[in-house]
């Protein structure tokens, strides 16, 4: 751009001397001008005498040698290995974008779409060669990974669900619980495209089927999603306590007893169970947090609990005569998150979970030495408690229940995930599944030798 003209001048980019060369007449204030290398002259319309030089030219640099990688955004780009100085469009924007650091994050491309960068012009420099850059696959951002929640299928395989109607996924089962976004599994994956549907039911996971892989496919446009990892539906925690608190589901959630001499192995219900002497000797088995312990839309929690002592904590950790015991908790407050305890004094078991504190509090016969059989199932907003088989509550909660905050905590049994509520009392046969047992499912617990 020329600027301080009038419309009684002219230019030229390619005269020698201010005499020859072409001539074009100035619009006004400013001229817009296609600049070449070389010299730039203006001279008055009526008097071409009167020049003179307003600019030396340079010839242009040699392109930048800038960078792409993928972007803090999903579908986007960053640009990098730039300066100030520089300006960039995509594909055939009109205009150029200034860039003003060392970087430029989230830009939204597609596969195939291509980055000009290039040095800005300058009063006495024309912008340099341009570079091009080629968005790829590996250079964008992958979506999220889908939100998808495991359910129990309707035949006989398992359920993924939470899904995006009109969405293409594909799916891997394998042992592995983790897999990447370049191994060649995906090559074979299974496909699925949801038409009126945001589920894919009855995947075949088969016996060796541990967990499930899905993702969002590959389009033209964009590249596959992150993956969302799952265990396959069912049985993902049972510890027998047949002297050791080795779990015996295929998940292999092998339990720790932190002090093992405060512990005792004693006849239980099936075989033996394992006795926690609560306040008077605290200790408590923790287990590793997995992708097997991560519940989506569905739950149950089921064992053998005897009190041995009312003895306990109180609310406010006292130690009273008639206290509460906790069976398991994946971290606790006052919110709720997922943990389960009962009350000696008035005989209830409670189950609270989610970070809406959702509660459901129902009573038991726990007298003390007498075996009683719990069972505590979740899906959706719904939650069912069985004791000794038999269903005591059924309730619907304004909403469902959340499991994100447990999901990243490990398991403790035999108390809170802090020092409260230690139980005073032998557990036996502690299981959890992933799926919303039956009312049937229950019952062949409690009744082991129908199992």
């Amino acid at each position: 751009m020329l600027t301080g003209t009038t419309s009684h001048m002219q230019y030229s980019v390619d005269s020698t001397n201010g005499r020859d060369g072409s001539w074009i007449d100035c619009t006004g204030d400013s001229t817009a001008v296609n600049f070449a290398e070389g010299k730039v002259y203006v001279r008055e319309k009526e008097n071409t005498v009167n020049q003179r030089i307003v600019a030396s030219i340079t010839a242009p640099e040699e392109p930048p040698n800038a960078s792409i990688g993928q972007g803090t955004l999903s579908g986007t780009v960053k640009l990098s290995d730039v300066s100030s100085g520089m300006e960039y469009k995509i594909n055939e924007a009109a205009a150029w974008t200034k860039i003003t650091g060392q970087s430029v994050d989230s830009l939204p491309v597609n596969i195939g779409d291509r980055i000009a960068v290039r040095k800005s012009a300058t009063t006495d420099r024309l912008a340099s060669d341009i570079q091009l850059i080629e968005a790829a696959y590996a250079h964008i951002k992958p979506a999220a990974a889908p939100a998808a929640l495991q359910a129990k299928g309707t035949g006989n395989g398992t359920k993924l669900t939470n899904l995006t109607d009109g969405e293409s996924y594909e799916y891997i089962i394998d042992q592995n619980p983790d897999i990447l976004s370049t191994d060649s599994a995906w090559e074979q994956a299974a496909a699925v495209s949801l038409t009126g549907s945001t589920a894919i039911d009855n995947i075949p996971t088969g016996s060796g089927g541990k967990f499930i892989h899905i993702r969002k496919k590959a389009s033209s446009a964009q590249p596959a999603s992150e993956i969302k990892h799952v265990a396959a539906s069912g049985q993902v925690l049972q510890l027998s306590f047949e002297g050791n608190t080795a779990d015996s589901s295929i998940y292999n959630n092998n339990g720790t007893v932190e002090n093992p001499a405060r512990v005792a192995y004693v006849p239980g219900k099936v075989g033996q169970g394992i006795q926690f002497k609560g306040v008077d000797n605290r200790t408590w088995i923790s287990v590793g947090n997995n992708i097997s312990l991560q519940f989506g839309q569905e739950m149950t929690v089921a064992y053998w609990v005897r009190i041995d002592s009312y003895k306990g904590q109180d609310g406010n950790g006292r130690t009273v005569d008639k206290g509460i015991h906790a069976i398991f908790a994946k971290r606790h407050d006052k919110d709720g998150d997922l943990f389960s305890y009962l009350t000696t004094s008035s005989g209830n078991i409670n189950l609270n979970v989610g970070e809406q504190g959702q509660s459901v509090s129902k009573p038991a016969e726990f007298t003390e030495r007498n075996w009683v059989h719990v069972a505590q199932v979740i899906s959706g907003n719904n939650m069912k408690m069985f004791i000794n088989g038999e269903r005591v509550s059924n309730e619907n909660f304004a909403q469902s229940f959340n499991f994100t905050s447990a999901n990243s905590e490990d398991l403790t049994i035999g108390r809170f995930g802090t020092d409260w509520y230690p139980i005073y009392g032998t557990l036996d046969d502690f299981q959890m599944h992933n799926i919303a047992l039956t009312e049937a499912e229950i019952q062949s617990l409690y009744n082991p030798a129908q199992n």
